[in-house]
C-alpha cells in the first residue's frame, strides 16, 4: 500500500518541530544539532530515490518531485525511518573523525527518542 503524498507532517516539519523542542527544552540549540538536522535532510533528499523507495514508489517520486521541490518537503515519517535503518551503512562510507561520528550518533539517538 502506497502512502498518500504529500505527507503531513513532512520531514521538514518533523525536523523543525524537533529543533523547536530542543530549543525550548535546553533554552539553546548547539551548532552541532542544527548541522546534524541539516545533514539528515541532505542525506534523505539524496538517498530517497536511490535506496529508500520501493519499486512501486519510483513513478510517484518522479511525479511528486518537480520544479526543484525537495523530497523532504513532500515525504513523511515512514520514509524518514527508512533512512535511519540505512544510516549506519551510509555513515560507514563517510570520512569523518570518530569524535564527530559519536556526536552525530548521539544527536540521531535523541532525535529518534
Amino acid at each position: 500500500m502506497l502512502v498518500k503524498l504529500p505527507r503531513s507532517p513532512t520531514i521538514d516539519d518533523i525536523l523543525t518541530k524537533y529543533l523547536d523542542y530542543k530549543t525550548k527544552k535546553d533554552n539553546m540549540v548547539t551548532d552541532s544539532i542544527g548541522e546534524g538536522l541539516k545533514g539528515i535532510r541532505r542525506y534523505f533528499d539524496r538517498a530517497l530515490p536511490i535506496m529508500l523507495l520501493y519499486k512501486k514508489e519510483h513513478k510517484r517520486y518522479s511525479e511528486a518531485i518537480v520544479d526543484g521541490v525537495s523530497p523532504s518537503s513532500i515525504y513523511g515519517a515512514e520514509h524518514l525511518l527508512r533512512l535511519f535503518v540505512k544510516l549506519p551503512e551510509l555513515l560507514a562510507y563517510v570520512n569523518i573523525e570518530e569524535e564527530t561520528l559519536n556526536s552525530l550518533q548521539q544527536i540521531f539517538l535523541d532525535f529518534l527518542k
